[in-house]
């Protein structure tokens, strides 16, 4: 199946050490974080991305980063600041957390 309605790919903390990425049209949110992963990753392959966490991860992206780009999250420093734009997101250290909404919350 080639999957061509998936939008969200979430693989954070599952020990991937090895991913071959696919030409995913609909893919709007990109979670490889927290992965001991090490390739040159072209954002451009999705064009319709929105989110991409690498955090913990050695992933260096190659290529511009894509309009459609509100956040991009990563440890590596060099990636940081090779692109030096506000939407990377930048954090040192080992530990990271933060909540994620998706879609229309009607009350708390």
């Amino acid at each position: 199946t080639d999957l061509l309605f998936l939008v969200s790919l979430d693989l954070t903390c599952n020990q991937i050490s090895k991913i071959q990425l696919k030409h995913f049209t609909s893919l709007k949110i990109l979670k490889l974080a927290l992965n001991p992963l090490s390739f040159k990753l072209d954002l451009n392959m999705f064009p319709n991305i929105d989110t991409v966490d690498l955090f913990g991860t050695d992933i260096k992206h190659s290529g511009q980063i894509p309009n459609t780009i509100r956040e991009l999250i990563t440890t590596n420093f060099k990636l940081a600041k090779s692109l030096d734009t506000p939407k990377i997101k930048y954090f040192r250290g080992n530990k990271f957390g933060y909540s994620d909404n998706i879609g229309v919350r009607r009350s708390m």
